[in-house]
């Protein structure tokens, strides 16, 4: 079968996790041998997959023609191809042919109870697409039996297609399919879960081709004329924007809660000259403010409780425009136009300074990191990019954002990516999602 890229991380799931299928030679529903799947103990290892037991299994026979194959109604090409990959699965395994269709039915509408025999793939309007997707807690995939059902869901089609492709492992297990047109699920299946999203360190170990989603999470209005939005910051339970006068002479920051995107404070001004970015630093529980153009070798500091100027002018040996703060080596990396990366240790004394490619084409904005890599948000007149980097100033690639709004700065914090763009409506913070194709 034609098979999508399946990354070290997902092998490494299968292997802990595998979903058992018993395979009965004849009979109905329940009859024939059964087996117990491994039990798999639960871990929380960034990156590993846990599981959890359903508590109300049973047992589904699939007979002939008597089940059908749904998917969503209006749903990406990606769910209805693996819909037929499923069907021909199934068809080529037990000798006999699945229907396929979508779940609109006639007369109805909102969430669909019934008892047909049907195999459930993705996030269909029935009810128990709804009740599996529920208990999947972070980011992963659901196969399980609900109402006589075979039920497939996830979180995002990358992970549906794992797992479908699950299933379809199954199938093709020497000995497991015998006599007869029976194919019986056990009450041992599982629920497969990430602890975090895919992170772009995941897509360069594994060599993915993934697609970028961005989601709107945070518009930051602007505060009287304090308008052109510029840096933001995160520490995980706030979003702090940056926000200055189209004259440059004056700004503030604007506090709003993550968890809702609630305001919370709007500090005192402040003079941050362009103020082109902003990052926070978690040992020094401060806030950093880039003021760039002629002033970049100055920065401004805030306690990010009260919003007050702590520092008003620090020095910095190099010019900087934009700059993130890495908790896990204790330092800064900072750079200014688009061709310089240097790095400061916590009390802003140069470690070193690198030169960088200039992206042809786009504008510098601020920047970013994760554990493993630098990014920088670089805005053109039809999309964006993030140019990577590592902490070695080594180049390492790309990453093209499906936007026209102009991207000013991003930030990451417990594997959650977002980027900052300049709108009309003032700041507007998207979550990044990395998704496999």
């Amino acid at each position: 079968m034609r098979r999508s890229i399946v990354p070290k991380l997902i092998k490494l799931m299968a292997a802990l996790l595998s979903l058992f299928l018993v395979f009965a030679g004849c009979g109905t529903a329940g009859e024939g041998e059964q087996t117990s799947g491994p039990a798999g103990d639960a871990t929380s290892e960034p990156g590993v997959a846990t599981s959890q037991r359903l508590p109300d299994g049973v047992l589904l026979s699939i007979a002939g023609t008597e089940y059908r194959i749904i998917r969503p109604s209006n749903c990406a090409d990606e769910v209805t191809n693996a819909a037929v990959e499923l069907r021909l699965a199934l068809s080529a395994a037990l000798g006999v042919s699945f229907g396929i269709a979508d779940d609109w039915v006639k007369g109805q509408s909102g969430t669909i109870v019934n008892s047909e025999k049907e195999i459930l793939i993705g996030a269909t309007n029935r009810a128990e697409s709804a009740e599996l997707a529920s208990k999947i807690d972070g980011y992963g995939y659901a196969v399980a039996v609900m109402g006589g059902k075979l039920v497939i869901t996830a979180t995002d089609n990358s992970f549906l297609r794992d797992a479908v492709d699950t299933v379809i492992d199954a199938l093709g297990r020497e000995g497991r399919v015998k006599e007869g047109n029976f194919l019986v699920f056990g009450e041992d299946t599982r629920i497969a879960t990430f602890d975090h999203q895919l992170q772009y360190a995941d897509i360069v170990a594994g060599g993915l081709e993934y697609d970028v989603k961005l989601t709107r999470v945070i518009t930051c209005s602007p505060s009287g004329e304090h308008k052109v939005a510029q840096g933001v910051a995160t520490d995980g339970e706030y979003a702090y924007f940056l926000m200055r006068t189209s004259s440059d002479d004056s700004a503030v920051i604007r506090k709003y809660r993550l968890s809702d995107g609630e305001h919370v404070k709007t500090g005192a001004p402040f003079y941050a000259g362009h103020g082109n970015d902003l990052t926070y630093d978690s040992a020094g529980r401060r806030l950093v403010a880039v003021h760039g153009h002629s002033e970049g070798k100055i920065l401004t500091l805030l306690d990010p409780e009260t919003l007050e100027v702590t520092v008003k002018e620090q020095p910095i040996p190099a010019g900087s425009g934009a700059a993130t703060y890495s908790p896990r080596r204790n330092i800064y990396a900072i750079s200014q136009g688009g061709s310089s990366l240097h790095f400061l240790n916590a009390d802003f004394t140069l470690i070193s300074s690198h030169t960088r490619k200039s992206a042809s084409g786009y504008t510098a904005q601020g920047m970013g990191s994760d554990e493993n890599y630098i990014y920088f948000p670089m805005s053109g007149s039809s999309d964006n990019i993030l140019e990577v980097y590592d902490w070695n100033a080594d180049y390492v690639g790309r990453i093209v954002l499906p936007t026209g709004h102009e991207s000013e700065s991003m930030c990451w914090y417990d594997g959650v990516y977002y980027v900052n763009f300049f709108t009309s409506n003032g700041a507007e913070l998207y979550r990044l999602e990395f998704v496999r194709k």
